[in-house]
């Protein structure tokens, strides 16, 4: 969560205007968001476009730009900055809520930059923000109002409650000359939210593979990058249509399905080894294919949404691809079934799932077959 004190480390110059930085730790990604208009001379002359923070550190464009010009809002990936706090979107915006932002920083100003407050007196249409009269900045007489907002197009406006901000639009109207605080045009939230879901779904997408199985079928993986590692994870658990052709392929008896539905539903019924035999059978030299250790699985977790099927029992067992999918692309992860994995330091067989509760990992026979557990592959890139 960010606090008050915290919004000068979020707060980039980007060429003459500001940004501030969002971070998705999913995904170690980072990118500054701002105003198209502040980078539009940059992106047409096909030029450098100036990235500072607030230590006067430059940064540079990692990857693509994405932007939507009608509304006026852009952003840039920069290299991944761990150490840097994540920035929570609003999604209820009231009157009357206290609002702060600042420009861009002040050793790149050459000055100290002031942090403005104000209250928003009217949500004008989710366009702008009208804020009243009690916006203030500590000014001096000779100062013009030019010149006070010299640079903050393309700031971050937060909702400032109990020392905590949210993220509530982002500027982009630069101020007349007489200027009177009444009226900032502002890119709505529901805006940001909508570019950054664009960029995440086609990132998502590039980072998905198929992998052609030695018996002909396929196999959809999704990359997922690690503290230590990355790896490519089963888009979705392994599903009784590819586990029954295993079974006649290998005369295996092939699991009960409890008659709640075959086909596209997640396997279950299948013992640790079991799984790791499918497994075994899915790879040759070149693609090697595992369950997940539990160290692995763990970290995953820390990513997931406490979207729960909370008190949902397992004759409700959804198709893989109708299951939700969360930061990483993966669907059903947590939920569904629980999913065998290894646990990585002392290679005791641990099966792991969820059904009602983010912490409800269970350890199972591994010779035993358990109605509530499937398996979900992943291969390791070497």
């Amino acid at each position: 969560m960010v606090e008050i004190n915290d919004l000068y480390t979020l707060i980039f110059k980007v060429d003459e205007g500001s940004g501030v930085c969002l971070k998705f730790e999913a995904e170690k990604k980072c990118y500054i968001l701002t105003a198209y208009h502040c980078i539009k001379d940059s992106i047409l002359r096909e030029g450098e476009i100036e990235l500072l923070n607030d230590d006067n550190i430059s940064f540079n464009k990692k990857g693509e730009i994405y932007f939507n010009e009608k509304k006026d809002i852009a952003l840039i990936e920069i290299e991944y900055i761990p150490d840097l706090l994540t920035v929570e979107f609003e999604n209820e915006i009231l009157s009357h809520d206290d609002i702060t932002f600042i420009g861009y920083p002040k050793k790149a100003l050459g000055r100290k930059r002031k942090r403005l407050n104000g209250e928003i007196d009217e949500w004008n249409n989710k366009k702008s923000i009208k804020i009243t009269e009690s916006i203030n900045g500590d000014f001096t007489e000779d100062e013009k109002t030019i010149e006070i907002f010299s640079g903050f197009s393309g700031s971050g406006v937060f909702r400032k409650r109990d020392q905590k901000l949210t993220l509530v639009g982002l500027l982009k109207s630069l101020p007349e000359e007489n200027f009177d605080y009444k009226e900032i045009s502002c890119v709505p939230i529901e805006d940001i939210k909508e570019l950054v879901e664009q960029v995440r779904k086609k990132e998502q997408k590039e980072n998905e593979i198929t992998d052609i199985l030695k018996n002909g079928k396929s196999i959809e993986l999704v990359k997922v990058t690690l503290e230590n590692k990355t790896l490519y994870v089963g888009k979705y658990p392994v599903t009784f249509e590819e586990y029954d052709f295993y079974c006649e392929e290998m005369d295996v008896k092939k699991p009960n399905g409890m008659g709640w539905g075959r086909v596209k539903k997640p396997v279950i019924n299948i013992s640790w080894d079991s799984a790791n035999n499918y497994c075994n059978w899915i790879s040759d030299e070149d693609n090697k294919y595992r369950l997940l250790y539990f160290d692995e699985w763990k970290e995953i977790l820390k990513y997931q949404n406490n979207q729960i099927n909370n008190g949902e029992n397992f004759q409700k067992i959804k198709e893989v691809n109708k299951e939700r999918k969360d930061k990483f692309g993966l669907y059903g992860f947590i939920g569904n079934i629980y999913e065998w994995c290894y646990d990585s330091k002392s290679n005791i067989r641990i099966g792991i799932g969820f059904s009602s509760s983010l912490t409800d990992y269970r350890e199972k026979s591994p010779m035993k077959p358990s109605v509530e557990i499937g398996l979900r592959i992943v291969k390791e890139i070497i």
